[in-house]
């Protein structure tokens, strides 16, 4: 079937006229803040306030390299912690998290191990397959949010269910099966937990990633600290770990995120193609078993002020037919620490021209697709080397038209932001 883009519409001759999406413009749009890994707190982290009076329904992170071989290339970051800093092999990867009043963002710092941990880290060599190599401490940061009412109504949507990292007789406490009813895959979706404080209360949001990106054995001092989700034509499915010592997110070890939850309460939305269209669809195929394996991908169509996204399909296994989203971190271990997966994800970075990608190689159980047997109690537990890449970008008007905006550092290391008249 021969697609012709237009501007934001899509001309399908075979079904007539679909009109692309463009997210409107931001309810909340930080200028690019400067990030340093692996300095003191005030330049690793930072608390932005967002003025919404409200949780905001999306959050987009995106970090941006300064220099090259990556320079400008925006790697997405993650609602997650990738590992922390105890072991010895290096990553990379920016965390955020947010509630009702402020988005927290921040770089790895160190806490046990030495300076092994970067904003931006790729490898292309033992463990990751890909198009260059790249160690970067500073990095430029920008947030946006939208509220809920600034979006389309979601197609489907699904609130409410508790979930509890740890060891568990219940299968429901660590893992989740939902039918969302679209009959396709979703265009868009939103996947998060509203995670409660140590006092029981629900304070704070944190995003879903796509893999496991390295898998830790029960033990008090390391822990797996992300939620892993798929979706396909029918169903989302979340994973957590269901190990003793687990919890849903801990920024307190290898960042300096002064939070952490075992327990929460799921959060799922999923947008139809109709509904939220993108702009740009492409398709490609990454694995050692890929004999003409592409792993720099130019935009077919002209997408003004991006956001991208790109996700692992997977096409056998038990998760057959089901996205797992990629993401901007990076991180390997060098023992085999799960019978299933060890380590693994898609790692993608994207300007306005281009989208780059890595992959985990054959090393010690690594996987595009990784959902370690430690999580949702090994149910649909998987790891697969090969998959199909799917990339969707949709444009983004801009809050901000030109660079002349100041940044206020009070005390409580809060951004408030405001443009010079």
């Amino acid at each position: 079937m021969f697609a012709e883009w237009i501007i934001f519409l899509t001309w399908i001759f075979a079904n007539g006229m679909i009109k692309a999406y463009q997210f409107p413009k931001p309810d909340f749009e930080s200028p690019w803040l400067h990030l340093q890994a692996q300095a003191e707190t005030s330049k690793a982290t930072k608390t932005v306030l967002h003025g919404l009076n409200e949780v905001p329904l999306f959050v987009d992170v995106q970090v941006k390299s300064l220099d090259y071989p990556n320079k400008d290339y925006i790697f997405q970051a993650i609602g997650g912690i990738p590992r922390d800093d105890d072991a010895a092999e290096p990553f990379g990867g920016v965390t955020y998290i947010y509630d009702n009043t402020q988005v927290t963002v921040s770089a790895p710092q160190y806490s046990n191990d030495g300076y092994n941990s970067y904003a931006i880290y790729t490898e292309n060599g033992d463990f990751y397959t890909g198009v260059n190599n790249q160690k970067r401490y500073n990095v430029e940061v920008r947030i946006r949010a939208w509220k809920k009412s600034s979006l389309p109504p979601a197609d489907f949507e699904r609130t409410g269910i508790r979930m509890k990292a740890g060891q568990t007789s219940n299968v429901s406490d660590v893992y989740v099966d939902v039918q969302h009813g679209l009959n396709e895959y979703p265009a868009f979706t939103v996947v998060r937990m509203n995670l409660t404080d140590r006092k029981g209360k629900l304070t704070t949001m944190s995003d879903a990633v796509g893999a496991n990106f390295v898998v830790y054995r029960d033990g008090k001092n390391s822990q797996n600290c992300h939620i892993v989700h798929g979706v396909s034509k029918d169903r989302i499915r979340v994973w957590i770990d269901s190990q003793n010592w687990a919890y849903i997110y801990a920024g307190i070890d290898g960042y300096s995120v002064d939070f952490m939850s075992n327990e929460g309460y799921l959060e799922m939305y999923a947008w139809k193609s109709l509904t939220m269209n993108e702009q740009e669809y492409s398709q490609t195929s990454l694995g050692p078993n890929i004999p003409s394996e592409t792993l720099e991908v130019p935009y077919r169509n002209i997408v003004q002020n991006p956001l991208t996204r790109a996700w692992a399909r997977s096409n056998t296994g038990p998760n057959a037919g089901f996205l797992f989203q990629g993401s901007g971190a990076m991180a390997f271990g060098r023992t085999v620490t799960d019978s299933v997966c060890s380590y693994g994800g898609l790692v993608y970075a994207y300007n306005f021209v281009n989208m780059r990608f890595w992959r985990p190689t054959n090393a010690t159980n690594g996987g595009l697709i990784c959902v370690s047997n430690f999580f949702g109690k090994g149910t649909n537990s998987q790891r697969s080397v090969n998959a199909e890449i799917i990339m969707r970008s949709w444009g983004v008007k801009s809050e901000r038209k030109v660079t002349k905006w100041s940044v206020e550092m009070p005390k409580d290391n809060c951004i408030r932001s405001k443009p010079k008249n």
